[in-house]
């Protein structure tokens, strides 16, 4: 399976846009974690009655979420994503990275040649100490997550946007 294909599919395999209880209660019953499905199970209910104690809108919604958590693990795939990326040497790593560069890099309207070249010189004037420090300032950080969004969001309908970005906000807590 060529590498392209392999990042497409763990990219695709984030999970359904629309999980319900029942599905994710499916999808431990498939992978066989049966260890899982009562904390789920129990979390869910809790959280359920909660939100429905403080008349919450989206009370089912908010419990899901609150369960998931409960399950959660380290082989998530976001996680797997970026240890498909990372596990490997650096010039795959590198070749991920630019076609992630080249997708966002599409949306400028003029000249693809000089956007490039100006993109090379400013990722070669990188600091790396910079970069590999374990800590960010959390200006640094912020900016990091809004830009990743608005990149990711980029000429969306702006009800779907509207969506995502609230649907992101509640899944914070």
């Amino acid at each position: 399976m060529s590498r392209k294909k392999e990042l497409f599919l763990v990219l695709s395999s984030f999970s359904e846009l629309t999980d319900t209880y029942s599905s994710v209660l499916r999808d431990l019953n498939k992978n066989n974690d049966k260890e899982k499905i009562k904390p789920f199970m129990k979390k869910f209910k809790e959280a359920f009655d909660n939100a429905m104690d403080k008349d919450l809108e989206d009370h089912q919604d908010i419990a899901l979420n609150e369960a998931k958590k409960v399950i959660a693990s380290p082989t998530d795939r976001f996680v797997k994503l970026a240890q498909l990326a990372m596990g490997n040497n650096p010039t795959y790593v590198g070749k991920i990275v630019s076609d992630i560069v080249k997708v966002i890099l599409a949306r400028v309207p003029h000249d693809k040649v000089n956007t490039y070249n100006d993109m090379r010189n400013k990722i070669l004037n990188i600091n790396v100490a910079d970069v590999s420090g374990k800590n960010l300032p959390d200006t640094a950080t912020y900016g990091q997550a809004i830009t990743l969004i608005k990149t990711l969001l980029s000429g969306y309908d702006p009800e779907f946007v509207k969506k995502v970005l609230i649907s992101t906000a509640n899944n914070l807590y």
